[in-house]
């Protein structure tokens, strides 16, 4: 909360807290709560949804797997019942303009700190000599548009692939773990394949990786020593 006004700008900590929220309830296996604030957190800004797989994953794979799964799901849309309800018909929002602003991003250029900006300066440096010239459309410094060489969806919706790989990869790989528990790695590595494939990158997505300190489990031994290292000083 102390990192600034960002928190009324962009809503990386309030998103932050909430998916907070989410995990703590579904560590303490209260699936239906935890997925209401999951929801609420992807509603407010939607890179959480990269998480719902996961999630859904763990709770499948324990005991009473289904029964679990399906009380997540009811939490996913009971959190976004209850947030859309509050904004159309407690704040008299216009649902149909809540949907088309959904699609805001994808007219945004390729911004000009993402990967793919610099491989797409790369490659027009290399036939043509000379490097991509940026320009300001929709709120975002990107590549102008006819230094793009490839359709602009594609760089919209190109993560898909590799995360997708990612928990294919990851579904055959622990398919014969027992006691499923969350895992701050395969959080991780999710995130961090979705910004390396992402159009947009800005600043504040630093923050999504804050997130996943909390889940680390620091080994009771080593808390032990810590406090006597304290102790002794």
């Amino acid at each position: 909360i102390f990192a600034g006004p960002i928190i009324l700008n962009r809503f990386e900590i309030l998103v932050f807290l909430l998916i907070l929220a989410g995990l703590i309830f579904f560590k303490n296996e209260k699936y239906l709560s935890s997925g209401m604030f999951m929801s609420a957190a992807i509603l407010t800004k939607i890179y959480p949804f990269l998480f719902i797989p996961y999630l859904s994953y763990v709770t499948y794979r324990n005991k009473d797997g289904f029964k679990k799964t399906m009380e997540l799901i009811a939490g996913y849309i009971s959190g976004a019942a209850v947030v859309l309800f509050a904004y159309c018909i407690v704040l008299g929002a216009n649902f149909y303009k809540i949907l088309t602003d959904l699609s805001v991003h994808s007219i945004k250029p390729v911004h000009a700190e993402s990967l793919w900006a610099s491989i797409l300066t790369i490659v027009h440096w290399g036939i043509n000599g000379v490097h991509s010239i940026g320009g300001g459309l929709n709120g975002i410094y990107g590549i102008q548009e006819k230094f793009i060489y490839l359709p602009l969806w594609l760089f919209n919706y190109f993560w898909i692939i590799p995360v997708a790989m990612f928990y294919i990869f990851f579904y055959f790989k622990d398919s014969e773990t027992e006691n499923h528990s969350i895992d701050p790695l395969p959080m991780l590595i999710i995130t961090s394949i979705f910004i390396a494939g992402s159009k947009i990158i800005t600043a504040q997505y630093i923050l999504w990786f804050a997130l996943l300190f909390c889940l680390i489990k620091i080994p009771i031994d080593k808390l032990k020593e810590v406090e006597n290292l304290v102790n002794l000083k």
